[in-house]
């Protein structure tokens, strides 16, 4: 599989696109729609579109949502908030995602995880591990953005649980890096080398040269990224371009 370039919609008030949820007042990035077109043109592999609202809420994604998404894009979409069972799973499915994205909150559920993935398939399936680095052991922890605090449960003691209950895809977005554009956390990847799922790095990614430091580290299989593509002149074709000069094979759509 060749690597993935993965624009990230942050949704706000359903179908509003910021580009960082740490920062106050929020940064707005425009509609939903606008956005989808916008990456679409500029040859993203895939979008991400994030309701971080949904699970605050205790509500599914809006179906204003979905479609959008179904009358803009001829690319994979995966969406993530609100999924605590596996009905919500597979409504997301039916109404035009083509994966669901499970949040921390489903590792307290494995059995809920494995059904949603016997239903879907693996591929259909990925996990978002939002953590960040303990000031007092200096390993990275989960994160939960709904208390925006550290559960103190070590990235370790997940890797466990992925195991035994496998997803097609785990997406590690280090949160203190959130919006930074200063690069992207490949020192992560050393605790997943003996995990055999395809890796996406989220937050932190700036300049192409962070993408080509991702995809040189074993099992990364795309970057998700926001504020660099609304924030500098970089887009997923130019990042794309610049990669290929330093001699990986990007996907041409």
């Amino acid at each position: 599989m060749k690597p993935r370039i993965i624009p990230v919609a942050l949704l706000k008030n359903s179908t509003s696109v910021f580009t960082s949820h740490l920062y106050s007042p929020w940064r707005s990035f425009g509609s939903l729609a606008q956005f989808i077109k916008l990456q679409v043109a500029r040859q993203a592999d895939e979008i991400l579109v994030i309701d971080i609202e949904a699970s605050l809420e205790n509500r599914e994604v809006d179906d204003r949502v979905f479609k959008l998404l179904v009358q803009n894009t001829n690319i994979p979409v995966s969406v993530c908030g609100g999924i605590m069972n596996v009905q919500t799973a597979i409504n997301y499915i039916e109404k035009g995602a083509d994966k669901v994205v499970l949040g921390i909150a489903c590792l307290s559920q494995l059995e809920t995880v494995a059904q949603i993935t016997s239903i879907l398939g693996v591929q259909s399936v990925s996990m978002r591990l939002d953590y960040k680095y303990s000031l007092s052991t200096g390993e990275p922890e989960l994160y939960d953005y709904r208390s925006k605090s550290l559960t103190g449960r070590s990235i370790k003691s997940v890797i466990s649980n992925l195991i035994t209950c496998p997803v097609g895809e785990i997406i590690l977005s280090d949160v203190s890096r959130d919006g930074s554009l200063k690069g992207l956390d490949i020192q992560i990847m050393r605790y997943f080398q003996s995990v055999n799922c395809p890796v996406v790095l989220s937050c932190g990614a700036g300049h192409p040269d962070h993408f080509y430091d991702a995809f040189a580290c074993k099992g990364v299989s795309a970057v998700a990224a926001s504020s660099i593509f609304a924030y500098t002149k970089e887009t997923p074709a130019s990042v794309k371009d610049y990669l290929v000069l330093k001699g990986i094979d990007m996907r041409r759509i």
